[in-house]
């Protein structure tokens, strides 16, 4: 934070030295100093640049909390350059790009400590509820300090600038740290108060975090010229974060996804599925050989789906999928023959999908739908696609239910908890059902064009779930 927040008191020293060196002759000159934090500051903005890439198609709370530390990290790097570079020369585009420039630093400064409290909050939050009072004080703060800096716009009362738009500290311009470091204070509170609950190397990189700034304004203010420094540590302090934190989240991202298709795979092979198609197979193979052997390839084919799912590690082709779904509801016609009758009205094919996405939705419909209707039902599965999202809508005519007592039944509707949630984690899609008692449900899931999954990316192909062609 002493990066975004403090340069200018370097700056300001250095600014002095030029102007007595350079004159003041209206020609752009930089320092020494300056081409070397400009570079630092360039430098800088690829791993942000790269972290913010990766941070971002995380679609997680923690990680998009990353991603917007990184882009103000970015804004500040940026607006720190710009200044440098455009300082000494008495152009209008100067004068309006210096001052710009030095606000949106200043700013960027102060949305790292707010950005970074909800950061913490969301960190610690994942094991104990923390209290809200102290993050909304660090707003306050941040609102205090962003106050005054609008105010110091019109009577100059932190810096002042000279005929070449280089700026100077005023005596009053410590001011301008106060509440930032109040907020940041709070957060450091935060952290040892409930930061135990948090696994040690996560706990380690936020301690560490504090560390670095806390002794950089010491530096600050103790031996200004070492600041030349701060350009690199608050990119550092972000891959100390990445490593320490985002990583280990991309890895339980990992486990919950192998869990979920665990949770699904089970679910589809119960005891009750396997007894009942071993069954009816049983007897097939006394009355009708041919048809058992049949009944036994479409068996075997449905259970290496459901095995081969636990391992994939990327996006399926939707025909696959729809095999695999054609084997299951082949099974279940061995054993409610005409009661269970299927349509597919398939307009596009040619996407990738989750792999276990579909059959959980179809196998719902059959037996909590037509199976539960007296004469049976059919079940529709059709496939489309809008400017933005394919579309997959599995309907029945079946027994229907009533959404809000499913909602507060106290069930566990693992299936359908872990397609949805699935759906969010990889693609980004949704999960949308609606159900009328007596006429039916309909399931429509949709799957942006635009994938995000890092986890389902088809490297053979470069191409992300959802891509046609």
């Amino acid at each position: 934070m002493a990066a975004s927040l403090g340069r200018i008191l370097f700056r300001g020293t250095i600014a002095e030295q030029g102007s007595v060196f350079i004159g003041f002759s209206g020609r752009h000159h930089m320092t020494t100093a300056g081409y070397i934090i400009v570079t630092l500051n360039v430098f800088c903005l690829l791993p942000c640049i790269i972290l913010f890439v990766t941070a971002w198609r995380t679609r997680t709370l923690l990680s998009r909390l990353f991603a917007w530390l990184t882009v103000l990290n970015m804004v500040g790097l940026s607006s720190e350059a710009a200044a440098w570079c455009f300082e000494f020369n008495s152009s209008i585009f100067s004068y309006y790009t210096v001052r710009i420039a030095e606000f949106f630093n200043y700013i960027a400064g102060c949305g790292k400590v707010a950005v970074f409290g909800e950061y913490l909050r969301a960190c610690i939050g994942l094991k104990t509820e923390v209290p809200r009072k102290p993050f909304i004080a660090v707003w306050v703060c941040i609102a205090l300090a962003i106050v005054l800096l609008v105010v110091s716009l019109f009577n100059g009362m932190y810096v002042y600038f000279d005929e070449l738009n280089v700026y100077h500290a005023q005596s009053t311009f410590y001011i301008s740290h106060i509440f930032p470091t109040i907020g940041l204070l709070i957060l450091f509170y935060v952290t040892l108060r409930y930061g135990e609950q948090m696994p040690k190397r996560r706990l380690s990189a936020l301690r560490w975090y504090f560390v670095v700034f806390f002794s950089c304004s010491f530096i600050l203010y103790a031996v200004t010229p070492a600041l030349v420094l701060h350009y690199i540590i608050g990119t550092f302090n972000l891959l100390i974060l990445y490593v320490n934190i985002q990583a280990d989240e991309v890895k339980q991202k990992e486990l919950e996804l192998l869990e979920s298709r665990t949770a699904v795979m089970l679910s589809q092979i119960g005891p009750h599925f396997l007894l009942n198609s071993l069954t009816s197979i049983g007897q097939l193979c006394k009355i009708d050989p041919p048809r058992a052997q049949q009944a036994i390839t479409h068996f075997s084919y449905y259970l290496r789906g459901n095995m081969e799912s636990l391992t994939c590690k990327h996006s399926v082709p939707l025909a696959e999928e729809m095999e695999h779904v054609k084997h299951y509801l082949w099974l279940e016609s061995l054993r409610f023959g005409d009661a269970l009758r299927t349509v597919f009205a398939i307009q596009v094919l040619n996407f990738h999908v989750p792999p276990l996405i579909l059959q959980p939705i179809v196998e719902n419909a059959v037996r909590h739908g037509v199976t539960k209707k007296k004469g049976g039902g059919t079940v529709t599965i059709k496939t489309g696609e809008t400017e933005r999202s394919w579309r997959i809508t599995v309907s029945d005519d079946g027994a229907g239910f009533d959404p809000d007592v499913v909602a507060t039944d106290g069930r566990r509707h693992i299936g359908i908890e872990n397609v949805r949630s699935r759906l969010a984690a990889i693609c980004g899609g949704s999960l949308r059902i609606a159900s009328t008692p007596g006429e039916g449900t309909v399931a429509v899931i949709e799957i942006p064009k635009q994938g995000t999954g890092e986890l389902f990316w088809l490297p053979e192909t470069g191409r992300q779930p959802g891509y046609s062609g």
